[in-house]
């Protein structure tokens, strides 16, 4: 059945999608492909993969059905690997960049201003774990122990022309964190999501 499949999906694409939709349960717009190519599901039927009852379709075996869902279902986690592999690595860089910009931020400030900025960006928890915390060690754009959230506490700390639109751009990013990975990922939020990264390089990274 799969490789019956594999070559419908491989020779005849709009057919095969025609199988996507009814394994969705997307019906009307199964029917709404009957009627522009009402050929198609005559293949279906002649390969003995769909059946008509009246009006409806329907899958001829309960093997079709769910040797499509199982491709389907392949599809979308390949998808949403990719999405959080792309997220992934769009963070990364930013926060490097991020980083870099906080190091030339904190580089002007005079030691007292340094010590009341990380005393008001870091609870007292993390003052303590982390101890004794100088410039370069809180921005190393690979070695810094801070946390998205509390480079996002430094940037509103920095009063950057932007940090309203900084802010709301950051916390998008830090809601959907790489550890999220298993959850799926509706596609109007990956847009905001691609949408907020774009605002951020702007602002922080340098010109290619």
């Amino acid at each position: 059945m799969k490789e019956i499949l594999s070559n419908l999906n491989a020779f005849y694409p709009d057919e095969y999608a025609m199988l996507e939709y009814l394994a969705r349960g997307e019906v009307s717009t199964f029917k709404e492909m009957v009627g522009y190519s009402p050929e198609y599901v005559e293949h279906l039927i002649g390969y003995g993969l769909v059946i008509r009852r009246q009006d409806d379709y329907e899958f001829a075996f309960d093997a079709v059905a769910d040797t499509v869902r199982k491709s389907l279902n392949h599809a979308n986690s390949a998808t949403r690997e990719q999405k959080w592999a792309y997220i992934s690595k769009r963070r990364n860089n930013l926060e490097q960049e991020i980083r870099s910009w906080l190091y030339r931020w904190a580089e002007k400030l005079e030691p007292s201003e340094w010590t009341k900025s990380v005393e008001a960006c870091l609870s007292e928890d993390r003052q303590i774990k982390l101890g004794s915390l100088n410039r370069r060690q809180a921005f190393s754009r690979n070695n810094s122990p801070l946390y998205l959230i509390e480079l996002l506490k430094f940037v509103r700390r920095s009063q950057h022309d932007r940090s309203t639109q900084i802010s709301d751009a950051l916390n998008a990013v830090n809601n959907y964190r790489i550890d999220a990975h298993a959850k799926d990922m509706p596609e109007v939020d990956y847009q905001r999501l691609v949408e907020a990264f774009d605002l951020l390089e702007d602002i922080f990274l340098p010109p290619p």
